[in-house]
């Protein structure tokens, strides 16, 4: 089914039917999310009607890109009520959730992610000794 438009183009939300929700896939690919064990395949900018439970979890788990300073998430699968009914997704979906894009940090004061390690002291099997050996690990 096809996103209805106005005489603008704009896409105009269909009306609500009790118990029921609508659903549209952004992507210009086809997303694959299992529920309660049964597999189900949104094909491009499909638009389907489907339970309003079972909707808005779909809608719930369709994240595919997260930018911490705005909070804004981008979702592949929207209900009616999201401002991007209608619109396809045209951006690269990237190899994380985490868009860093704007920024490279979780942290607003600016503080900079970077991976390191971390020397645990006390306990465990090396009761905090240093590794001679790392074929032990």
């Amino acid at each position: 089914m096809a996103i209805p438009c106005d005489e603008k183009g704009a896409p105009v939300k269909p009306k609500k039917i009790p118990g029921s929700e609508y659903i549209f896939n952004r992507l210009n690919k086809s997303f694959e999310k299992m529920y309660d064990g049964v597999p189900y395949i949104f094909e491009p900018h499909e638009v389907r009607l489907m339970p309003e439970p079972v909707a808005r979890w779909f809608w719930g788990k369709s994240g595919i890109s997260y930018e911490p300073l705005t909070g804004v998430e981008e979702r592949a699968l929207v209900i009616p009520e999201d401002e991007t009914w209608g619109i396809p997704y045209e951006k690269a979906i990237g190899p994380e959730y985490l868009d860093r894009s704007m920024s490279d940090s979780v942290v607003v004061d600016g503080l900079r992610l970077k991976p390191g390690l971390v020397t645990v002291k006390g306990g465990g099997y090396d009761k905090g000794k240093k590794i001679e050996k790392p074929e032990r690990i």
